[in-house]
């Protein structure tokens, strides 16, 4: 027991210089702890349908017709800084919902679960329309899911959920009727 609680404060000590401290691992939440079992969910990942991978191509009639409307703004309002046509034209249509220039989702592999739980519940709590309770993901077009309390989640979808509720504060969307009289 002396021994123990000796080599647990030299331990501690010198964890400090470091930055660290050391802790029973009782202390932790199961989320805390790094032993490579996932705990938290399980990731899913789905293709498009056949039918959208056919769609999303870069010779699409409506995406053409949507580039040439594009063109014809005057130029001081489309001038990029990033986004340019060398730097969009990288992006895979068909997984334009995964991890991209716009939608950036795989950080420290070791975390990206446990930052997805931590998103859900931020949203979860910040929810005030209950869109989580009310939408679905169904993964398309690459986007990374994860399976959470039997629910699946994705950035885009939490996203989404935040951005409708933006909106519902500055513009009350939700409590505008839905067909004008």
């Amino acid at each position: 027991m002396i021994l123990t609680s000796l080599l647990r404060t030299l331990g501690d000590r010198a964890a400090s210089c470091f930055g660290y401290r050391l802790v029973p691992q009782s202390y932790l939440d199961v989320f805390q702890i790094d032993d490579g079992v996932s705990r938290v969910a399980a990731k899913l990942e789905a293709g498009p349908t056949a039918d959208a991978a056919v769609y999303m191509q870069r010779d699409n009639p409506r995406l053409l017709e949507l580039r040439r409307l594009y063109a014809g703004l005057d130029p001081a309002l489309k001038s990029p800084l990033l986004w340019t046509e060398e730097y969009t034209s990288q992006t895979d249509l068909k997984n334009f919902r995964g991890h991209s220039a716009w939608v950036w989702q795989r950080g420290n592999p070791r975390f990206s679960e446990r930052a997805y739980l931590l998103a859900a519940y931020y949203v979860l709590d910040y929810d005030r329309l209950g869109l989580l309770g009310k939408l679905t993901e169904d993964g398309a077009f690459g986007a990374i899911a994860y399976e959470m309390a039997g629910r699946r989640v994705s950035r885009d979808l939490l996203d989404s959920i935040l951005e409708i509720d933006f909106l519902d504060r500055h513009l009350h969307i939700a409590s505008r009727p839905r067909f004008p009289s």
